[in-house]
């Protein structure tokens, strides 16, 4: 593996021959706290936020572009119509043309979360498909195989490639998650009653303690830091 600098932080970079097929791949994996911006073969261009892994070719063949994702990233198709571009999400993957939109699905979350910018995007999981629209967003479950289609303003899905954090209505296990990747730190609630509440923020290159002292003004909670873990009680 080789490790290179970009955009102010680190990234791993791996080039792998598979047994199976003639083709190489690439492996770029962001560790928590970066962001990066890569340009594929075909033009595309994907953003890949904190924690996120993602494999491609060197050279996509004549059938389909198909990439693997394991996190969240942002991608801006180049329209080829004679060769789909495809997402592979574990389970589940969206197919496209040409288009741009936000996907979230981390290997560690059973939740996979699609908003559309423009174009159209379709995601199957080989039993349901989902067809999305502009300002369409799908929340998709990969444990119950059940999505959800809404109609939404999309914009905030993608604030992260500006480095601002945006939750709307979001429960604290999934803004936990988020600060976790974000900040690379552990979390560890001691009252089961902090899941029951939700949280609306937005907030641009905040430190982790503005950001925590923030949420304590939301509910009522508190978080304490214990080495390298904090702690939320009520």
């Amino acid at each position: 593996a080789v490790i290179a600098l970009t955009l102010g932080g680190i990234f791993i970079y791996r080039q792998m021959q598979t047994e199976q097929t003639p083709i190489a791949l690439q492996t770029i994996t962001v560790p928590a706290g970066q962001r990066i911006n890569i340009t594929l073969a075909d033009g595309t261009n994907v953003w890949l936020n904190a924690r996120t892994t993602i494999q491609y070719p060197i050279t996509f063949n004549e059938k389909e572009r198909l990439v693997k994702l394991d996190g969240e990233a942002y991608f801006s198709v180049s329209h080829n119509p004679a060769r789909p571009f495809v997402v592979g999400l574990g389970g589940a993957q969206i197919e496209v043309l040409g288009t741009e939109f936000n996907v979230q699905a981390y290997d560690d979350s059973p939740l996979i979360a699609v908003s559309l910018d423009a174009g159209s995007v379709s995601m199957s999981d080989g039993r349901n498909s989902f067809l999305l629209a502009p300002s369409d967003r799908l929340l998709y479950d990969r444990t119950t195989r059940q999505g959800r289609l809404d109609h939404v303003d999309t914009s905030g899905a993608s604030l992260w490639r500006k480095s601002i954090i945006s939750f709307r209505d979001t429960p604290l296990e999934e803004v936990l998650r988020t600060l976790g990747r974000w900040y690379d730190v552990t979390f560890r609630v001691t009252d089961p009653r902090a899941y029951d509440y939700y949280f609306t923020l937005t907030t641009h290159d905040s430190s982790l303690r503005e950001i925590l002292s923030e949420l304590q003004r939301i509910a009522p909670m508190r978080f304490t830091r214990e080495g390298d873990t904090i702690v939320i009680g009520m």
